[in-house]
């Protein structure tokens, strides 16, 4: 027995049991203790040692790599697994990490991993102070929310209305822009001339005298100006201006003194480009010759000088500035287009324009008093009295401008009765070539307004006109003196 005791194997704790024995347990955490021996590892046969060599080698590069279309290798490196010792404790596995995505051209490079978005630092607000925490009070927000509702609610509305009232697409900027001025227009009309009631007695007179001259043409406007009463025959049509185009240029000049853009003793230079004929002194004077700003004017007015207009024209910045001037008053159908002579009659205007003129200087709406006298004054001393003056009596004065070319006569006055009654007069006659009956006409509609205007009481019974037969001597206009028939 003690000999048999000698030959039996002694159990030792380092004897490896067999693998059908080895009960696997769960992976325990590494010891914390760094200074804790590490676990052996079973001994490894060289042949497994070569592969294990083979696994720590580096990857090779990508064009040593194999191509992945050929087909990859059937054997594939594993990790050795470690056999856990009787006295030694299980580590747990590493995870393997997952190959990053091939690269998009080439699979077998792997493509870099995206660098992950800083985060911005976000400011964080202030907080308010003590004294201003009631605005984020719920009343207060509630208030600031029905504000901006009603902000909106009215610019939604007020959008709506605008596009309401807005012209139609069809209708162009030229359109609308004309037709507010027409409004303006007759706006300005309605207040510097009283038309409360047209005279159906005066009217009916005038177009009984108008119906004897077949191969006439007349346009009239006559108002009272005290009582409102007036009398429109085609007044709004344009008309041929002759000379009765230097009233507005005169008016406008006035103007340019008052707001002491032109002084009256200022001295104006005949160039040789201004010097016009048919009518004026100016035109015999050299080249070059001086005249006062005042004495230009009243030689315009008086004399109708066609020179002194063209200097007056020039002074003033030229037709385009005038007509942009005459706009601004409300006229409609004055425009310049040429200098004078016009004997073509390319300048134009109409009874209403003239009218509605000669109403706002006397409102004293266009210039200062001052200068309204002095305007005035030089209307009153016109030379050429052959047409609405032969047709007042001689206790009446009159301040008017005269016109006359081949194919129209007129005239337009201010025109102050013995009564003590004020009335505008503008008629204008489209004619025959230089026919002389165009001034009988006019004398005639002037006498018969003159008569219903200086009655005390204006009656509106109709009666027969009293039309003369007996023809009246004219004037010829003169080339020397500048006087209009």
């Amino acid at each position: 027995m003690v000999l048999l005791s000698l030959f039996r194997p002694k159990k030792t704790t380092n004897q490896t049991p067999a693998k059908s024995q080895i009960k696997p347990k769960p992976p325990a955490s590494r010891p914390s203790n760094r200074n804790s021996p590490s676990p052996q590892r079973p001994p490894v046969s060289r042949s497994r040692r070569s592969r294990l060599r083979q696994e720590s080698r580096p990857n090779p590069t990508p064009q040593s790599l194999p191509n992945p279309a050929i087909g990859r290798s059937s054997s594939r490196s594993r990790r050795p697994q470690r056999v856990p010792t009787p006295n030694s404790k299980i580590a747990p596995l590493r995870r393997e990490k997952k190959p990053n995505p091939p690269h998009p051209q080439n699979p077998a490079v792997a493509a870099p991993k995206p660098a992950k978005p800083r985060r911005r630092a976000i400011a964080t607000p202030l907080p308010l102070p003590p004294s201003l925490t009631w605005l984020l009070s719920p009343p207060m927000l509630y208030l600031l929310r029905l504000l901006i509702v009603g902000v909106g609610l009215g610019a939604i509305v007020g959008t709506l209305l605008s596009a309401w009232d807005a012209p139609l697409a069809s209708t162009s900027e030229a359109d609308s822009t004309a037709l507010q001025s027409t409004q303006v227009v007759e706006d300005a009309v309605q207040s510097f001339l009283p038309l409360k009631q047209e005279s159906t007695v005066l009217k009916q007179k005038i177009e009984a005298l108008a119906a004897q001259y077949t191969d006439l043409e007349v346009g009239a406007l006559l108002v009272d100006l005290d009582t409102g009463l007036y009398v429109n025959i085609r007044g709004e049509e344009s008309f041929a201006a002759a000379s009765t185009i230097k009233l507005p240029i005169l008016i406008a000049f006035f103007q340019a003194i008052d707001a002491n853009q032109v002084s009256l003793d200022e001295k104006l230079t005949m160039r040789p480009d201004l010097i016009a004929g048919e009518a004026g002194t100016m035109q015999y004077q050299q080249p070059g010759t001086q005249f006062t700003a005042l004495e230009t004017m009243k030689k315009m007015i008086e004399i109708s000088d066609n020179t002194a207009t063209n200097i007056a024209i020039d002074r003033l910045g030229g037709a385009t500035v005038l007509n942009q001037r005459f706009q601004d008053w409300g006229l409609q159908a004055t425009v310049i287009q040429n200098l004078l002579p016009d004997v073509e009659g390319t300048n134009t205007t109409s009874p209403k324009d003239l009218a509605e003129l000669m109403a706002m200087m006397n409102q004293g709406e266009i210039m200062s008093s001052r200068s309204r006298d002095r305007v005035l004054d030089i209307m009153q001393n016109v030379q050429t009295n052959s047409l609405l003056r032969q047709g007042i009596g001689q206790e009446a004065t009159i301040a008017h401008k005269t016109g006359n070319i081949g194919s129209l006569v007129a005239d337009a006055g201010i025109i102050d009765t013995p009564t003590g009654k004020r009335y505008l007069a503008v008629v204008m006659v489209k004619r025959p070539h230089n026919d002389p009956k165009a001034i009988e006409l006019i004398q005639e509609i002037s006498r018969t307004a003159y008569e219903y205007f200086n009655a005390p009481t204006p009656t509106e019974s109709p009666t027969t006109p009293d039309v003369t037969t007996t023809p009246i001597p004219t004037e010829r206009e003169s080339l020397a003196t500048g006087n209009e028939i």
